[in-house]
């Protein structure tokens, strides 16, 4: 009869350990792909990705020109420099951009992600299937007056305004001088620090939706 106890130099896998849990995961992706094989046969998900991934070149091209690039590695736009290439990637360079390319996805109905300052993000290393938005909007307009107030894009970096909000003699954002990440993601977790969060700053924010 088998010994129950841990021999030298193996470890016992405990129920629920991460190497089932990961096993798990594997075997129920695998279930999924071996369905949509049964359903619609390999070479026909095959024909589905890559007529999805030129419909969005075609689509994005003709407003984005040079902005549109195909089968680009996403590493370069997270902190992490980790992860694979993505079937379409489109750069905006403004909110305005940023807005006609969400539309143009939305109108088309093709799959897609946003990227903004890539803080906090894990790529996969087999990549992204469908179209990634990589937004760089950071225009920053200071209001200055008995009542001082920065309006700005959502990829400012957030430390970079706190920065350069002292440099003009703005208070306030003290506590994000040394706070990684962009002004949209700090909008988006509630950022804070030092006793000071992004809340007690915010005075609006403007949002994109299918309805405008």
């Amino acid at each position: 009869e088998d010994d129950p106890r841990p021999r030298k130099g193996r470890t016992r896998e405990r129920p629920g350990g991460c190497d089932q849990i990961c096993r798990a995961a594997r075997a129920r992706a695998d279930r999924c792909v071996e369905e949509d094989y049964r359903t619609f046969g390999k070479e026909s998900l095959i024909v589905m990705i890559m007529t999805s991934s030129v419909h969005a070149v075609d689509v994005l091209r003709q407003q984005f020109g040079a902005a549109v690039q195909e089968n680009v590695s996403l590493a370069p736009y997270t902190s992490a420099r980790i992860g694979g290439p993505v079937d379409v990637l489109v750069t905006v360079k403004s909110a305005a951009e940023f807005a006609a390319a969400m539309q143009l996805l939305w109108e088309h109905e093709l799959p897609y992600h946003v990227l903004g300052g890539g803080s906090n993000v894990l790529v996969s290393d087999k990549g992204v299937r469908g179209v990634v938005v990589l937004n760089k909007a950071k225009e920053t307009l200071f209001e200055t007056g008995d009542s001082p107030t920065v309006k700005c894009e959502a990829v400012v970096v957030l430390s970079n305004l706190a920065n350069r909000c002292a440099s003009k003699g703005l208070a306030g954002l003290e506590w994000a001088a040394t706070v990684p990440g962009t002004v949209g993601g700090a909008v988006y977790g509630n950022a804070g620090a030092f006793g000071g969060d992004i809340s007690g700053n915010l005075m609006y924010a403007e949002l994109l939706t299918k309805n405008g």
